[in-house]
Formats: structure tokens, sequence, C-alpha cells
């Protein structure tokens, strides 16, 4: 399974698990024509254009100039190595400084696949089973040396080596000999998955059909890494310093104190329709303390009138709105994310009994105990689909909005229907983490007041999530969340409820409710093989509304939002829909 981290300043619902999983088992649209595919539900619906050109269309009132400072909580101690790089935050960094094969252009408040170093979005043959990328010309390097698809390929050699652990898993998946192939370092440069018959020509050779290629194209592994510029001794130093193609490199490196960038000469906008080169520098400031960068902020005096943080809590967002220009200066948007309270199916077998542990949810209560903040952190959600993702259906399982403390009186209801009043919730939660221990005594009693009997397990927070990811745990309740790789239903269903995974990983617990549907099951191996984008889209929809109507396996405790505090000179600052960050490409000094 593999996972890719959003790291959090706000406490989230989970407690102390703030990593976000996504799904290793993916497929999608295939995207091969000249015209452009678009399915989406709502402004931040995805959309493909494969006709897409460079330079990217300005972004209104921009200047040029200045230096944008990002105050971070984050440390990106694990460095830039495309070949690992797994964490949003960092994926938007290095955004600025190194180009893929493909990526998402903003357009208004929709983002979209279009082609970056690639011409197209890639063309599919062989059933399938054979994906064809041809590079664009100009394309350069920092130092002024022309960029090669070996380049390309030897890049994503590096994303199998043992050496450079954390990253995606999708080509070890799909890729030809992925499973037994261990990088360049170990087994060589020759390696059957991919291919560069010539300097601009990558050929990519699959296992079986993954329509979901040109999004996968996006993440940085598919970014050029020429091989003279890799330490084979000591592969890890790369990602001090990757070579940048993308409008800014990188000037210094201090892990976990400070990255800057500057202006990259040899970047040519004329290739590139996604990115800008306004600032003439970024300055990220690792490792901060939240409580002293959003206090800054908050006053935007001096250097914070050129700055930004991400993420606010409730005394923070009290604060800045009690501040002359505070909400003018708060940008929220999307994320890819949604909250869970995943109910095991196995030993809560009756459904009736789930939709009356949903009823009973006291919602309103925990995102205030937890600092969330509601329309600004969190919305309230009754899908396994974040609002944005193609196809989903807008529908609500239980007629309750999921929000509100829950109603008590209906979910009595359903045990009496059901004939297990006193049903026994068995919890685990982190004893020596105050939010934790606040978020259980929350369910206790809205639990208890619903005719339930509660039982609570503790645990020290550092053990919480192995022990909540451990099948036989004696829990019948998993707090998490989940965030997709890519805006499609294939990031969640096959991941999050597809039987077969609990046979294959008898320790662990990726599908967290244990549900085994066939119908569910075979609706997810249809619609996998599904090469149509809008029929893709529109068939995850409708699963989602099947799962949560006829087995309802997890209550939806909302959909995550991110918030960004700027300072009044930055202009241009937008939420990436698609990652959950600052889109920092667009950003100015005004």
């Amino acid at each position: 399974m593999t996972a890719r981290i959003k790291l959090t300043v706000a406490v989230a619902v989970v407690g102390v698990l703030t990593a976000a999983c996504t799904a290793s088992h993916h497929t999608g649209p295939s995207v091969s024509s000249g015209k452009a595919q678009v399915a989406h539900a709502g402004a931040a619906g995805l959309q493909l254009d494969p006709t897409a050109r460079g330079p990217a269309p300005n972004v209104p009132g921009a200047k040029s100039g200045g230096t944008v400072t990002v105050l971070d909580t984050a440390s990106l101690a694990t460095g830039l190595d495309p070949a690992n790089a797994y964490t949003t935050g960092g994926d938007e960094i290095l955004n600025l400084t190194v180009r893929t094969l493909t990526h998402y252009q903003r357009r208004g408040d929709s983002y979209v696949l279009v082609p970056d170093l690639a011409t197209n979005l890639g063309t599919v043959t062989d059933g399938g089973l054979t994906w064809t990328f041809r590079l664009k010309d100009g394309l350069r390097y920092e130092d002024g040396t022309p960029i090669s698809a070996a380049d390309v390929a030897y890049s994503i050699k590096r994303s199998f080596a043992p050496e450079l652990p954390g990253g995606t898993t999708y080509q070890k998946e799909f890729f030809v000999d992925g499973l037994k192939y261990r990088g360049p370092y170990d087994d060589g440069d020759a390696y059957a998955g991919v291919d560069a018959p010539d300097g601009k020509t990558l050929v990519i050779h699959l296992t079986k059909k993954f329509p979901d290629m040109p999004y996968f194209a996006s993440f940085p592994l598919f970014s050029p890494v020429p091989e003279s510029k890799d330490n084979k001794k000591d592969p890890q130093q790369y990602g001090l310093h990757p070579i940048a193609t993308g409008p800014y490199r990188i000037a210094s490196f201090k892990e976990s104190h400070e990255l800057v960038l500057t202006r990259n000469p040899q970047w040519d906008p004329g290739t590139d329709p996604i990115r800008h080169q306004y600032p003439d520098r970024f300055d990220f400031k690792l490792g901060q303390s939240y409580l002293t960068a959003s206090q800054q902020m908050i006053e935007d005096r001096g250097s914070a009138q050129t700055s930004i943080l991400s993420g606010i809590d409730a005394p923070t967002y009290s604060s800045l709105m009690s501040a002359p220009d505070g909400a003018q200066r708060l940008v929220t948007g999307t994320e890819p994310c949604n909250q869970f309270l995943y109910i095991d199916t196995r030993k809560v077998p009756d459904v009736r009994v789930r939709e009356a542990i949903g009823l009973a949810t006291p919602h309103a209560s925990v995102w205030k105990v937890t600092g969330s903040v509601p329309g600004v952190t969190i919305v309230p959600s009754t899908t396994l689909l974040p609002p944005g993702t193609p196809g989903r259906i807008d529908f609500d399982p239980l007629g309750d909005g999921s929000k509100g403390d829950g109603d008590p009186a209906a979910a009595r209801k359903l045990l009496v229907q059901a004939g297990s009043v006193g049903f026994k919730i068995r919890w685990l939660y982190a004893s020596d983490f105050p939010v934790s221990v606040n978020v259980m005594q929350l369910f206790k009693k809205a639990f208890e007041r619903a005719g339930f009997t509660f039982t609570a397990t503790p645990v020290v927070a550092e053990q919480l999530s192995a022990e909540s990811n451990n099948p036989n745990a004696p829990i019948n309740l998993r707090l998490g969340n989940w965030c997709s790789d890519w805006p499609s239903g294939s990031s969640w269903f096959p991941a999050l409820f597809y039987g077969p995974l609990i046979k294959q990983n008898p320790h662990d617990a990726p599908n967290e409710s244990f549900l085994d549907a066939p119908d569910v099951d075979a609706a997810i191996n249809r619609i996998e093989a599904t090469d149509d984008l809008r029929s893709a889209a529109h068939q995850w929809g409708e699963l989602d509304k099947l799962v949560m109507t006829k087995y309802y396996p997890a209550v939806v405790f909302g959909s995550g939002r991110e918030p960004v505090i700027r300072g009044a000179e930055v202009g241009g600052l937008h939420v990436d829909s698609t990652l959950g960050e600052p889109f920092y490409t667009d950003l100015y000094v005004s």
C-alpha cells in the first residue's frame, strides 16, 4: 500500500493519525486523441487537455520581482528527490523546480491535466500495455544541457531502488518486472519496463492495463535525472539538489531549516503551459513553530506581508477574522481528502446497526474539540468521494447531512429494529494525547445516549497507528482519512473497499471496514476495465451510492479544505485541488 502524506497543522479528527493514505491499485482514463476530454463534477472537477501548449496564461495583475516567503511547519528532512517524493507539500515545491511528462494547469477553479515535457498525454498501443511519450523540442536543464528521453527513463529506474524508499509503488505494480527490478544501483541500467529508443521518445511497457497512466506521469519520478549527476555511491545526495528543469533552481538547501529557490535562466516559458516565473526568489522557512508563524501572519508586518502560511486552527482563525483585513487574506480551497469512521463489517454485520452508528455520530462536537473550523478546514459530506471528484453523485444515505451532533432517537430506533440495543462499541484511543482522550469521551457519551454500550482501550500515542492497522485488534471502529493521488474513483474504491485486499494483507488493514461484497468487487473490476473517462467517472459515482446505501461501511466525517493565510503583498494565491496545497507557480509580490 502506498501513501502520499499530507502533513497538517490543525489536529485532525483522527487524533494523532495525520498521515493521509492513498490507493495503490488504480486505473482510469485513456487519452491518446487530439481533443480535450472533459468529465467533471462542480468547479473543481478534473479536465484533460492534450492540446495545451505554452506559455501559461498570465495571472491577472501579476508583477515580476521580489521574494515570496513560505512559512512551513514541515521539515523536508527526506529531501526533494523525485524518485521518492511522495508528500503533498514536497511535490508542490518540486513543481517549481522540476517538470514532468504531464502536469496540472490551473484554469479558474479547475485543474486541467495537460502535457508538460511531453507533446501530448501519451499514446497507448498493444492492447493497453504500451505507453509512448514524445518530448518537446528545446528542453534544457539549469546548466544549459539538453534533456533527453534517456534521462526520464533513468529517473523512472531510480524509483525502484531500495536505497530511495518511501515513494509511490504504482510502477512496481504495473510496469514489466516491476516487482523484480531493484533499480540501477543493484540491477544495472537494463530494465525491460522502460525504453528510450531515441532522444525524444520514451516507451513504458506494462504487465496489465493502466489507463490512469497520464495522471501517474505527473508524479515527480517522471522528471528527467541525468545519470551523470547522480551519486551512485550515495543516491540520497541527489535529493539535496535535483537538477532544475522548471522556472526555479535550488540556490541553497539546509534540511529542516531553509530552502531557497532562485530563477532558472534556462527555463523556456514557451514550452511550459503550467508555470510562471514572477518572484525573483522563493524562501521556504522550514520546521517553523505554528504558534509563532501564525502570530506573524495575523499581525502582517515586515516580511510577513510577503509571506504565506498553510493551515489554520480555531484560535488563529478567530484572531485573523478580527484583524482589519484578515478575511481578505485567508484563501481556502478543496483537498482531495475525506475523513472517515470505518465500521468493521465483520464485527458489525447488521447494516441497521452500522447506520445507527452513523446517526449517533457527534460531528459538530468532534470538529470543535479537534480544532477544526467548519467551512474553512472541513465541510460536511455524506459521500465516500469528496467534492470535485469527476462523476461524484451528491446524495445523503441517512438524511442527516453528516452535521450537527447526531440523532440519538433515530439511532436507537434502528437498534430496536435490529434487536441490538446495548450493542458493544469497541474503541481505541491514545491515553497520552489529550485530543484523542476528548474525542473518545465525546463518542462514549453520544453512543451511550443512542443505546450502545461503549468500551475504550487505551494505548500510548506512538502505538495507536500500528494497533489500529492490526486486523485482529479488539475494536470494531477505526478513525482514519484518505487522500487520492488523482481525482478519480479509482483512487478510492479499489484500495478502500475491495474484498480481495483482506486476504492479500492478513497482517494489515488496507480495507479498514473489511467490506467483502461480491457485487462491489465485481463493479470495481468492471470499472477498472473501462477506458472511457466519462463512463468510468459515472460508474464510480454510482458505486459510491451503492456502497453507502446498501452496506454503509463508513461514517463520512467530512471533506477536507486547505486554508492558507497570505501577507497583504502576496497575489495570485490559489489552492491546488489536486494536492490540497498552495499553487506556488501563480504567486507574485504586488
